[in-house]
């Protein structure tokens, strides 16, 4: 049986991080200074017990330790930062969901998407910031998601002009690609990618859900590109998007 895990309540990041991070304390529950971890590769973030550590370079996370051969679930902090080292994404997994409050951030620093989750449904009120500055408050509390493709389409999901204009986007994810070429010669794959479209046409949360790539800065560098469209409004509700985006080096 696997044992049961206590909420995770603290967030650690890197030692040494800058003062002015966007993360500000009280933000994302407690946020602590990491003392640890100083000189190894990879993000550090400490785990709750009877989890691992999974760091990288850009990413830092905890897994439930693997039973009977199954891989565990994440459980823990979630720590990604930009290329530049800046924080790109944070808050706390509770077995396999994000849970508590969690936050999005640009390279500028913008916070871009701020608020909680609960067993993986954002909650309550959440704060956006689009690529211009401009702020918009949703509450989360009214169900306004619809939840099967057929009221995804019935609640007023344009089809095409979401593709419209993530095609529209093929020069600056075919950049992303070309900087992954330039370090990694002969690399190819696809990323699926899963966004929110909110009620003012804004991406208000996203994910890579499926990554052959194995690349995080070609995944951030994809997720960055989708996160700067501003779709058509959906007519009622906010619309769920999976898109594959494909990458091979022919001609």
């Amino acid at each position: 049986m696997r044992p049961m895990h206590p909420r995770p309540q603290h967030l650690w990041v890197p030692c040494g991080w800058p003062v002015a991070s966007p993360l500000r304390a009280g933000t994302l529950l407690a946020i602590v200074w990491a003392l640890q971890g100083c000189g190894a590769t990879g993000l550090q973030v400490a785990c709750p017990p009877h989890t691992t550590l999974q760091s990288a370079p850009l990413l830092a996370s905890c897994r439930e330790d693997a039973v009977d051969g199954y891989e565990g679930l994440r459980h823990g902090p979630y720590l990604e930062v930009h290329t530049t080292g800046a924080v790109r994404r944070a808050g706390t997994y509770s077995r396999g969901a994000r849970s508590g409050e969690w936050q999005r951030i640009d390279r500028s620093g913008s916070v871009r998407a701020r608020g909680a989750f609960e067993r993986g449904n954002q909650v309550g009120k959440w704060t956006y910031t689009n690529a211009i500055g401009k702020v918009f408050i949703h509450d989360w509390s009214a169900k306004v998601a619809p939840t099967t493709r057929k009221e995804q389409e019935e609640g007023g999901c344009n089809k095409a002009d979401i593709s419209q204009r993530v095609k529209a986007q093929a020069t600056n994810l075919r950049n992303c690609y070309q900087h992954l070429l330039a370090r990694k010669e002969s690399a190819t794959g696809s990323l699926m990618v899963q966004w929110t479209i909110g009620s003012n046409g804004w991406v208000w949360w996203l994910d890579t859900v499926r990554d052959t790539v194995r690349d995080d800065a070609m995944r951030q560098c994809v997720e960055d590109v989708i996160a700067d469209i501003d779709f058509e409004p959906p007519t009622a509700g906010v619309c769920v998007i999976q898109w594959p985006f494909v990458f091979t080096a022919g001609p």
